[in-house]
């Protein structure tokens, strides 16, 4: 079992490695967004380096990165492109969900796949009948990896767009208003990353489906969500006019991580989940 000594160093050099792609990632970042293309030279940087292969067992030929890992891989990539992080994240939570399931399973009993040929199974016999729209156990375990990963990604966002913001402001360090705006980015960001370190905290490396688990990731991401919104308006008003001209990275991390609304649960729907565990009732629907 690695040590949590051996697990930070790892999570130092992850990062560093995921750091070392900013110049790529930046590069083609703003004419994808201007033309509105696939992150495509970024996305296979990584892939050729095989940062994409992190999440995998070690034994299987990856770097057995923890779910944290992950998610603080994903973090850094988005100081640099927001939209090659996402795109990236979507990849890195399913492979954290498959090595996940891989641990879990027994495979010394040799259960690999089985092919059946010409079988019809009736409904009555399907023992996985899940319905839409349900957070049940298998959902409580998905949910909790990915959106852990996924808030990363626009924590990111917003600490790329303060660390423009800076840049910016260097020129004006003496007005009293620039650097209280300065001041509550930094403060916002400083919470927003204790609210991802608690949750990542709560479900660990090896996440048991629970309700309650879920919830501290969903309520992780709810304030890294108030947090980016603010932060990235605030560096934009720190930027000035300027900024807001189309191709500013200010102005893309602006519209960038204004989609975070969009991963449910939402701000508001979280919540009404947290009340509703709160007070007994059923919070199992999206």
């Amino acid at each position: 079992m690695e040590t949590s000594t051996g697990a930070a160093d790892q999570e130092r050099e992850l990062v560093a490695f995921a750091a070392s792609f900013g110049d790529i990632l930046e590069a083609d970042a703003e004419r994808h967004d201007r033309d509105g293309t696939f992150v495509e030279e970024s996305y296979r940087a990584l892939r050729d380096a095989g940062l994409l292969a992190i999440g995998v067992p070690e034994e299987l030929g990856g770097r057995g990165a923890t779910i944290r890992q992950l998610a603080m891989v994903q973090r850094e990539l988005a100081r640099h492109c927001g939209s090659t992080a996402l795109a990236t994240a979507m990849h890195q939570h399913v492979v954290a969900f498959a090595a996940w399931r891989y641990r879990r399973g027994m495979r010394g009993t040799g259960s690999n796949d089985v092919v059946f040929d010409d079988v019809f199974v009736p409904d009555a016999a399907v023992g996985a009948d899940r319905p839409h729209g349900v957070i049940d156990p298998f959902l409580q375990v998905v949910g909790s990896i990915a959106q852990s990963i996924v808030a990363a990604v626009y924590l990111g966002v917003a600490e790329g767009a303060r660390s423009h913001a800076l840049v910016a402001a260097a020129a004006k360090a003496d007005d009293v208003m620039t650097q209280r705006q300065v001041g509550l980015m930094t403060h916002r960001l400083r919470v927003a990353a204790w609210a991802l370190d608690g949750a990542l905290a709560v479900i660990g490396d090896d996440p048991e489906p629970s309700m309650e688990n879920f919830a501290a990731v969903l309520a992780a991401k709810r304030e890294i969500a108030l947090a980016g919104l603010e932060v990235c308006d605030l560096a934009l008003e720190v930027g000035g006019g300027a900024a807001y001209f189309k191709g500013s990275p200010l102005e893309r991390a602006y519209r960038d991580v204004r989609a975070v609304k969009y991963h449910p649960l939402g701000p508001e729907a979280t919540l009404v989940h947290q009340g509703q565990l709160a007070l007994g009732l059923p919070a199992d629907r999206w």
